[in-house]
């Protein structure tokens, strides 16, 4: 898969779409309804976001029945997926981040 820096910077330089990658890395895989809940925003933005995450080739999906779940790209460039880990590595103590993940998690263990 090809990335240029540019596409992943001009990607991922807007907090939503780094909050959505950063709970992703987390979780591995997870639903619209669930980046909805983590973020704390409404849908059409996250799917907004989603979209432009999609095409830049940084998050793929797959379809379940009617549930779509995103997940983070494993086919990345090395370079592409050193540079977003350096980048989670900078947003795992700060705000709305650390905010994000604890609301993640109480939502998926009130859900499961």
């Amino acid at each position: 898969m090809k990335i240029s820096p540019h596409q992943l910077i001009n990607a991922v330089h807007d907090q939503t779409r780094l909050r959505i990658i950063y709970l992703l890395n987390q979780y591995s895989e997870l639903c619209v309804f669930d980046l909805v809940e983590g973020i704390d925003t409404n849908q059409p933005k996250v799917s907004r976001h989603l979209k432009v995450l999609r095409s830049a080739g940084i998050i793929n999906n797959r379809r379940d029945g009617t549930w779509i779940y995103y997940r983070i790209n494993p086919e990345l460039p090395t370079w592409a997926s050193r540079a977003l880990n350096n980048l989670f590595d900078g947003c795992a103590n700060y705000k709305p981040y650390t905010e994000d993940m604890q609301r993640l998690e109480s939502i998926l263990k009130r859900d499961y």
